[in-house]
């Protein structure tokens, strides 16, 4: 069951409807009547406009809800987290003006060890967030948006201690570095999934063995990288590398890879390149699962 508290919409076969001329809280309150009434093993709740206290008064005795989209991220407290201990989805907006100390927020996702799939989605670029960040080790998929003052090497050290992750999305992200250098430690053990958009990365070095179980490679307006790390063609599971608009010296080093699988007849990776400023596609055909991110 998913409910979408404001404006009305319709999911399945539930759905809760609130009016624009009645008060908020009383519309909110008869919503936690019913949530409760229905106590149903599977939650879902997307919130458009709210407060503090009308979060904190919804969540109370929900122990069900499973998933929570738009939770805004200056409602991201002990308090709120603790009451939803099974929660398996989660996503976080930031409004367009943030105070100082909202934007200083630690972010302890620690006691949702449910959690599976989090995603932020900040309106502009967010200060230094990986140190502000305790994720739970559940953590199966992670997007974050607009981040930046964090180092590459901080993306290795956090999220390699996360043993469950299989997709990492990193979109608009600007580091103060610009070099990624994964030392032998550095392994991301279950990761299937790796998009990075619009970044700032010059430099990336890395072996086949930092990211052993990766199948998929999804580069997009990568405008500074410089190439692809070549041992990458030795990760037995890799299927897919996709470039969308990245330098010619990456799409160049793609190229050399997948020649060099060719010619160890390796015909499980696949090559997509587009680079819509020269209006040129380079693919082999591609199973409908690899779809654009």
């Amino acid at each position: 069951m998913i409910l979408e508290l404001y404006p009305l919409y319709l999911f399945k076969n539930y759905f809760v409807s609130i009016p624009l001329n009645i008060d908020l809280m009383e519309a909110y309150t008869a919503v936690i009547s019913l949530l409760q009434t229905l106590d149903q093993p599977n939650i879902s709740l997307l919130f458009h406009d709210h407060s503090t206290e009308m979060l904190d008064s919804l969540v109370t005795g929900m122990a069900n809800l499973e998933e929570f989209y738009n939770l805004c991220y200056s409602s991201c407290t002990n308090e709120v987290f603790s009451s939803i201990p099974n929660l398996k989805r989660l996503t976080i907006h930031a409004p367009f003006r943030v105070g100082y100390i909202i934007r200083c927020l630690l972010l302890d996702m620690s006691s949702l060890t449910k959690l599976e799939a989090f995603k932020l989605s900040w309106r502009y670029n967010y200060e230094n967030p990986i140190k502000r960040f305790v994720f739970p080790e559940s953590l199966r998929r992670l997007s974050l948006t607009r981040c930046s003052k964090f180092i590459w090497e901080e993306i290795s050290s956090t999220f390699i201690m996360l043993p469950h992750l299989e997709e990492l999305k990193l979109k608009h992200c600007l580091a103060d570095d610009d070099v990624w250098k994964l030392s032998d430690k550095d392994i991301f053990k279950s990761l299937k999934l790796l998009l990075l958009s619009d970044v700032n990365l010059k430099c990336w070095e890395a072996r086949s063995d930092n990211f052993p179980n990766l199948k998929r490679l999804v580069l997009k307006k990568c405008k500074h990288l410089q190439e692809i790390p070549t041992d990458f063609g030795e990760i037995c599971t890799l299927e897919l590398i996709e470039l969308h608009d990245c330098t010619t010296t990456a799409e160049a080093s793609v190229r050399k890879i997948k020649q060099e699988q060719d010619d160890l007849d390796n015909n499980i990776l696949k090559v997509y390149i587009h680079n819509s400023y020269t209006d040129q596609r380079d693919h082999l055909m591609l199973s409908s699962e690899f779809r654009t991110l």
